[in-house]
């Protein structure tokens, strides 16, 4: 009598685009020998799935939500533990979980690492008078504090790069009634060509946007900004993503983009000290490059996230069983 094989658990931390993709593919990739000995298990804190590149929409009141729920995103055969992971150990293959899960330890033979980063700000008072437009809860509250404005409230956006560029667009396009000021620390979306730029800041006062380049802010304090020795004073905080803010004006807010602080360019940082600790615990995502910009998501750098060479899915949630190439190269 044969011995049954033991079943093989593959654990992905995250459920953003990285983890996503790479729990779907995995799955999607594997035959149905190899799927009857293979668990693949999604945890993350919440059971939806936040569609990071509309946040600045849902932040201008465009949209309603920017999240679905996670199932309708993920193969059917991976499973969602829901759960906030606080500590890896290694030497017994064990992720732990808040207290509050119920699964509160999960093992595994393989971890997937996609539990992506944030970008980085040393502004003073930005994080208590701002809404960071890079995470859910900062453009719902981004949302709610431009929803409550007053018509000629300014909205101050600090952030010159592709996520400040639309969130202040999108909140000129809703409220036109709006005093909409987007500062910048250098350059218009310095990726672009200088031809682009002008096109983009054409359009931008097209709209009502008031530009200031070369400004950068000192401080921020409540319902006043802080730059270059000057004083802007937004009606409410500042609104937008983790790494810079956009601001609204007498009771306006301020909101924050991803193009000023971490490492410059829209990019995020990776501590120093980060090492991949184990051979079976293996990072996934892209922590260096801007993916997450404007209405555009580079598929993540998710190739490691799979223990044997197999193409790139073509989407970032596909649910495919049989993924094709991907014709940009997205290797490890």
């Amino acid at each position: 009598m044969s011995t049954p094989t033991p079943r093989r658990t593959v654990v992905v931390l995250g459920a953003g685009y990285a983890g996503v993709l790479c729990a779907n593919r995995l799955r999607a990739s594997l035959t149905a020998a190899e799927a009857a000995r293979t668990r693949v298990r999604l945890v993350n804190p919440t059971d939806v799935f936040w569609d990071r590149v509309r946040l600045h929409e849902l932040a201008a009141g465009s949209r309603v939500s920017a999240s679905v729920p996670l199932r309708d995103v993920l193969h059917p055969d991976v499973e969602i533990v829901v759960g906030r992971a606080e500590r890896i150990d290694a030497s017994r293959r064990h992720v732990h979980l808040a207290p509050v899960a119920a699964d509160p330890v999960v093992p595994y033979d393989l971890l997937v690492h996609a539990v992506g980063s944030e970008p980085h700000h040393d502004v003073p008072g930005a994080h208590e008078h701002t809404h960071a437009i890079g995470s859910s809860a900062g453009a719902t509250a981004a949302r709610t504090a431009l929803a409550s404005a007053a018509p000629g409230a300014r909205v101050v956006v600090v952030g010159g790069g592709l996520t400040g560029v639309e969130t202040a667009a999108e909140v000129a396009e809703r409220r036109p009634d709006a005093d909409v000021v987007l500062l910048t620390g250098g350059d218009l979306v310095p990726t672009m060509r200088p031809a682009a730029r002008r096109s983009v800041a054409r359009r931008l006062r097209r709209l009502g946007v008031t530009l200031r380049e070369g400004v950068r802010v000192d401080r921020v304090e409540d319902r006043r900004l802080l730059a270059d020795g000057g004083t802007t004073s937004p009606s409410t905080s500042p609104c937008g993503p983790r790494p810079s803010a956009p601001p609204t004006s007498p009771p306006a807010a301020a909101c924050a983009s991803t193009t000023s602080g971490g490492c410059g360019s829209g990019r995020t940082c990776a501590a120093s000290t980060t090492r991949r600790s184990s051979a079976r615990v293996t990072p996934s995502g892209c922590p260096t490059t801007s993916a997450l910009t404007c209405a555009w998501a580079a598929p993540p750098r998710c190739h490691s996230a799979v223990p044997r060479p197999r193409p790139c899915s073509p989407s970032c949630v596909g649910r495919s069983r049989r993924p094709r190439p991907w014709a940009t190269s997205c290797s490890a």
